[in-house]
């Protein structure tokens, strides 16, 4: 019997040892995910839908900072994830070239990121011209989709390329655009304070080129208005009501006051002020609908309706059924023991029920 001990010794040493590797193993998987984890957290990204315009410095000064330019378009490029999200490249230095008009074909975008890439800096700073063919093109635009300007430099601007850009800013404002900048090194911050929307919208990059990588959230959390919910997603037809909108961003026009909202009902469009503005969240009285299965789309505007941002949700208008119990002579229909009178509505579709407290018998 003694002579099996140590094979008994064995197999419980081996079911321990299986043991430990199955929690190492465990523990491992638990560290990698909590580790991707505050990673993907890190990783902001934005679902609002605009016209991105990238206007972008390749004087000579940028010339040994390329990659790092390049690397900020493009990471900068792909936390804007909306399918209706739609980019353009352009370039200047004594004169502006459009690398990519605007577009939202994926392949075009890949192929507009190869011709960035490639580019070889060289001339003066003249931001003026870039801003010039960004307003060109958000002037003939046939919807009035949200347009943001993001205009990259290094250096001080001289004094009339200055007043230049600063009228060309103003332009694009006058299109509905929103202007930022993001200024590298030896930058004149007041300068693009000018340019850009507010001094808020400026965005400074003291420590050199590698460091762009690391205001890529900023900017995000700056610039994306974003609408994530609507509620309530079906309506009965011929009621009012409210419509309330979470998402972010709301407040990053100049004034809550300029916010709006605008409803799309076939070829109509209904224009209407929040009752509350925050942040994160709208809330908008909305039009009736008064046919079944007729939808709604929802925009809103932070400009007072000078440019739109989308929402990818709709509201539908289904079928409502009013069911009324009054107290009669021959039909005496009561609620428990309060003895009062109830209506009954309920909207199937839209999983709404309302009960409705009459007056008392």
């Amino acid at each position: 019997m003694l002579d099996k001990l140590p094979h008994c010794f064995t197999a419980e040493d081996e079911r321990f040892q299986g043991k430990s590797r199955w929690t190492s193993a465990a523990i491992v998987v638990i560290l990698l995910g909590c580790f991707a984890s505050s990673c993907w957290a890190n990783e902001a990204s934005c679902l609002g839908a605009y016209d991105l315009y990238f206007v972008l410095d390749k004087s000579g000064s940028v010339a040994g900072d390329w990659v790092e330019i390049y690397s900020f378009v493009k990471n900068l490029t792909d936390r804007f994830v909306s399918p209706r999200m739609r980019v353009s490249f352009i370039v200047f230095s004594v004169n502006a070239q459009v690398l990519l008009p605007l577009t939202g074909d994926s392949y075009k975008i890949e192929q507009g990121l190869e011709r960035l890439r490639n580019v070889i800096p060289a001339g003066e700073t003249y931001m003026h011209e870039g801003m010039k063919e960004a307003g060109e093109q958000i002037k003939v635009q046939t919807s009035k989709g949200s347009s943001i300007i993001l205009a990259l430099t290094d250096g001080k601007l001289e004094v009339y390329i200055h007043e230049l850009t600063v009228n060309e800013a103003n332009k694009a404002r006058s299109y509905g655009a929103r202007v930022y900048c993001v200024g590298i090194k030896d930058f004149d911050e007041q300068q693009l304070a000018e340019i850009a929307d507010t001094k808020d919208q400026v965005f400074p990059v003291k420590d050199g080129f590698h460091a762009l990588k690391g205001i890529v959230n900023s900017i995000l959390k700056r610039s994306c208005t974003e609408i994530l919910s609507v509620e309530p997603s079906s309506v009965c037809v011929n009621e009012t009501y409210d419509l309330v909108l979470r998402g972010n961003g709301f407040m990053l026009g100049k004034s809550s006051e300029e916010v709006l909202c605008k409803f799309k009902v076939g070829q109509q469009t209904f224009d209407a002020t929040p009752s509350v503005v925050r942040n994160d969240y709208l809330l908008c009285p909305a039009p009736p609908l008064y046919e079944v299965g007729q939808t709604m789309e929802v925009l809103i505007s932070l400009n007072k309706g000078r440019s739109y941002i989308p929402s990818p949700y709709a509201i539908t208008a289904s079928t409502c059924v009013s069911l009324k119990y009054h107290h009669h002579h021959h039909h005496d229909i009561r609620a428990s023991k309060t003895h009062r009178n109830y209506a009954l509505f309920s909207c199937p579709m839209s999983s709404m029920v309302q009960l409705v407290l009459s007056h008392p018998l």
